[in-house]
């Protein structure tokens, strides 16, 4: 994955805060290893992948996320789904620091990231 930015960080926040609160962890770790794989594409075809960008956090995200309005800072959801992406990210950093290369079983995603039956390579 790309450097994260805290533009980044602000976009997985005001996605994370809409969703529910137990899902978030999941939807944060599918959104992370999706940004790993478009930026894994990236360096391998000199181009960025069609559904999940360059390879930045913030370009793996749904489109409909980020046309999302967020929330004053101040709103206590807004500061939990703050908190559950930066879990998610150090998570993810401490994992990618003892498990080189490609990090996780998301074949699944990777194969078919809307769930349409189709590849997304």
């Amino acid at each position: 994955m790309r450097a994260i930015t805290s533009g980044d960080l602000h976009l997985l926040t005001r996605y994370l805060a809409g969703v529910p609160p137990a899902d978030r962890a999941t939807a944060a770790r599918r959104v992370i290893e999706r940004a790993h794989l478009a930026d894994r594409y990236r360096k391998r075809l000199g181009r960025a992948h069609r559904v999940w960008g360059d390879g930045s956090l913030g370009a793996a995200l749904p489109w409909a996320a980020l046309a999302a309005t967020g929330p004053f800072l101040s709103d206590r959801d807004h500061l939990e789904a703050m908190s559950d992406a930066l879990r998610a990210v150090l998570l993810w950093k401490d994992r990618n620091l003892t498990r080189p290369g490609f990090s996780g079983p998301w074949i699944d995603i990777m194969l078919d990231p809307e769930g349409q039956g189709r590849s997304a390579w």
